[in-house]
């Protein structure tokens, strides 16, 4: 009976050191073989892309969109950002912190004698993942993608003891009206004990400062790195294969009547369009479920629809005669690029101002984009983007101003620069002995 439990063992290890086919055993893993085996297989999963001896280096605890950002800072800093998986982190940690202390924010409300432990494991793991990643490079610095999250408070901890400047890069951007006294209310109770965050706007450093949950001098505005790929993009003249139309997914927003009706009228142009033009339908959905959530309400699907997930922003729009979507960031590579950018505005869809980030009722925004009232104006844009005779010269002016309503962007500077030299600032007052504490 020991030696079969020891032959299961034996093989879970061994199997889990190949892949992540089961997260579950992966947590399971941790807890049976310890803490120290938990954090050299996470060590050995860094990310280190891109990497070069004689820069900073800087230990990301990647997540979804936050490594949008990433890329865009390895491509653009003398810094190495070197990537953990906070999903992982987090996993590894499940059977040593009580369920009360996986909650997003509320874990900071866990305290006293009953929380002891829970405190002391994720601080003791952290400890060991940086030790053991010490082994093989020097860290610096590290970075998480929201101030809140339970996954990397252990991290924060452990960089006091490494004394290491504990960062955050907010992947997390709070831009419209109703909003505002969301975050007010939502960080009410919290405090950020990490040493500085960098925010995308100046809306969420307000509602970050005026909660309590920062002082003035841990916040600071950089933009959004995932943007600084327009700087390079030649807009002197369209792609030469620019025949694609495309459709943002936005199920999900309260608005599902609206995007049911602009999908059967894209499917209906594809149709129409089959073998008589060109033209490419492209459904850009957000993920690999909305991708499949979107397949399933498709009435049909010619051979001159796709439906793409993973296609880069920067390579999709400079091909794009027309862009449809509703309220999503995303809008903004649309208003960097030259596409023409419509959005559905009638019936579910046409919400009060303070719900929404893109209205006709804001003079810039009405001269950046065109605001359909009813289906016929899409139908019409369409028709005219299949024979290629969109509007290609929208007010640029206007465009930007529209950007630069919602998000910290400069046409001359890049926000990786400005994150590089944040980085960089907060190292150097780390290495000194100047952190700033809270007042």
């Amino acid at each position: 009976m020991i030696n079969s439990i020891l032959n299961l063992l034996r093989k879970i290890k061994t199997g889990l050191a190949r892949s992540y086919k089961s997260m579950y055993l992966l947590s399971l893993a941790s807890r049976i073989f310890g803490m120290r085996w938990a954090a050299r297989h996470l060590v050995a999963q860094i990310d280190r892309s891109g990497w070069k001896d004689g820069r900073p280096t800087v230990l990301c605890l990647r997540r979804e969109q936050f490594s949008k950002d990433i890329e865009a800072l390895r491509s653009r800093c003398d810094i190495n950002f070197v990537c953990l998986n906070e999903t992982s982190l987090g996993r590894m940690q499940k059977f040593w912190v009580s369920q009360e202390f996986r909650k997003q924010t509320l874990y900071q409300k866990c305290k006293g004698q009953k929380y002891s432990k829970d405190w002391a494991n994720i601080e003791r793991f952290a400890d060991l993942v940086l030790a053991e990643a010490e082994h093989v490079i020097r860290i610096d610095a590290v970075m998480a993608a929201n101030m809140d999250y339970w996954q990397s408070a252990g991290m924060r901890l452990a960089t006091k003891k490494h004394a290491l400047p504990f960062l955050v890069l907010c992947r997390e951007h709070f831009n419209r009206v109703c909003q505002h006294q969301m975050v007010l209310d939502y960080y009410s109770d919290f405090v950020f004990e990490g040493d500085s965050v960098a925010v995308f706007g100046e809306s969420t450093r307000q509602g970050f400062v005026k909660s309590g949950a920062c002082q003035e001098n841990q916040v600071v505005v950089t933009g959004a790195p995932r943007l600084d790929a327009w700087h390079d993009i030649d807009r002197s003249s369209p792609a030469s294969d620019c025949n694609l139309i495309v459709l943002l997914t936005y199920s999900g927003y309260g608005v599902e009547e609206s995007f049911r009706t602009v999908l059967d009228l894209f499917v209906d142009h594809a149709e129409a369009a089959l073998g008589q033009s060109e033209t490419q339908f492209v459904i850009k959905a957000k993920s690999a479920r909305n991708a499949l959530l979107t397949r399933r309400m498709l009435k049909s699907h010619p051979s001159n629809l796709s439906i793409r997930v993973n296609d880069s922003f920067y390579d999709l729009l400079p091909r794009t005669r027309l862009l449809i979507g509703f309220d999503s960031l995303a809008l903004l590579d649309g208003l960097l690029s030259e596409t023409e950018i419509v959005i559905p505005m009638w019936g579910v869809a046409d919400k009060d101002p303070d719900f929404l980030m893109f209205h006709p009722s804001r003079p810039k925004q009405e001269k950046a984009i065109t605001f359909a009232r009813s289906p016929a104006t899409i139908t019409d844009k369409i028709a005219v983007a299949i024979e290629g005779k969109q509007d290609c010269h929208q007010d640029r002016e206007a465009r930007i101003a529209t950007v630069q309503q919602l998000m910290d962007w400069s046409p001359t500077e890049t926000a990786s620069a400005k994150v590089e030299a944040w980085i960089r600032s907060r190292i150097a007052a780390s290495r000194n002995g100047h952190a700033e504490p809270r007042a």
